[in-house]
């Protein structure tokens, strides 16, 4: 709502903590740009991307909530049976950006179905 960029807004503070204030806004039912954000994330903000998931890892993220039976629409669902379902046995051998990029993405997807989207067609 500020007009600011996702750039600007992670020049003041780190790119995890603007993801946490986002995240909360959303959850209390403020209005953010989710089409400008997705946008702005694909760049690389402090030398790796912003990890609101793009549609591939949304795809992913919906089939293991299938799969596993957990409810991402329920604040403060655990997410590890999300990822570990989508990495399988590489959760142990991923590396720490990559595990910590699937949990940023698991974030977001769970906050987004929190507030009722489904990311289909929306």
């Amino acid at each position: 709502q500020s007009g600011l960029t996702l750039a600007q807004l992670c020049a003041a503070a780190s790119p995890t903590t603007v993801c946490k204030h986002l995240r909360a806004g959303l959850l209390r039912g403020e209005t953010i740009a989710l089409e400008r954000l997705s946008r702005e994330a694909q760049r690389p903000l402090e030398g790796r991307r912003f990890a609101f998931p793009d549609a591939n890892q949304w795809r992913l993220l919906a089939s293991a909530e299938r799969a596993t039976g957990v409810d991402a629409s329920v604040e403060g669902t655990r997410l590890k049976p999300l990822v570990e379902q989508i990495l399988g046995g590489d959760a142990q051998r991923c590396d720490s950006a990559a595990l910590g990029g699937w949990y940023e993405a698991a974030r977001w997807y769970a906050t987004l179905r929190c507030c009722g989207f489904s990311g289909e067609g929306e």
